[in-house]
């Protein structure tokens, strides 16, 4: 199942929708896997996550890393209506969640036909680059907290940018991206 970047805007951005994780069952405590999409179709499941990885070894390292991304995404979904629409740490914020689930709908489309093993090995190591740049950013924005006067300044420049354009493994860019935050957030670029 494909997704288009203007869906997931749509669906992540502008969205009314109050925050939640869409991993129902993890497949890492319990054996089954259910993940939800935006309308609450069914992305991925499974019944036997054991099974899933005795057939596709790669697949429990993509499942640890979706399990991660649906915590993140729920933890930045509840910072992103506190911060200014200028702020740095918004713009970030958005980019990672419209990333995180370009890469649950990318996910999606592999496991749903047997995959090739470097089409997974690819993901992973995408998904996996993501998921460590998301963690420093909560925590960069967790300790610019610590000081209001920092917190208040903090606005959208150059800075904004991901340290890698993950928008790229979805042929786009993040200054495509940009454009369209800045845009929805009023936000002159330049």
């Amino acid at each position: 199942m494909n997704i288009s970047l203007n869906d997931v805007i749509s669906n992540v951005i502008l969205s009314s929708k109050s925050c939640s994780k869409y991993l129902e069952n993890d497949g890492i405590s319990t054996r089954l896997l259910l993940l939800r999409g935006f309308e609450n179709e069914k992305l991925i499941s499974y019944r036997d996550v054991k099974a899933l990885k005795n057939n596709i070894p790669s697949a429990g390292l993509a499942l640890t890393i979706i399990k991660n991304f649906d915590e993140y995404q729920y933890i930045i979904c509840n910072y992103v209506p506190k911060l200014k629409d200028n702020n740095l740490f918004k713009i970030k914020f958005q980019k990672i969640r419209i990333l995180v689930f370009l890469f649950f709908y990318d996910l999606s489309s592999i496991l749903a036909k047997t995959p090739e093993p470097q089409t997974l090995e690819y993901w992973i190591k995408e998904a996996n680059r993501l998921l460590m740049e998301t963690s420093q950013i909560i925590l960069d924005y967790r300790e610019s907290l610590k000081d209001e006067n920092i917190n208040s300044k903090i606005i959208v420049n150059k800075n904004d940018k991901l340290k890698q354009d993950y928008f790229v493994y979805f042929d786009t860019d993040e200054n495509k991206v940009d454009t369209l935050l800045y845009s929805i957030y009023g936000i002159e670029s330049g």
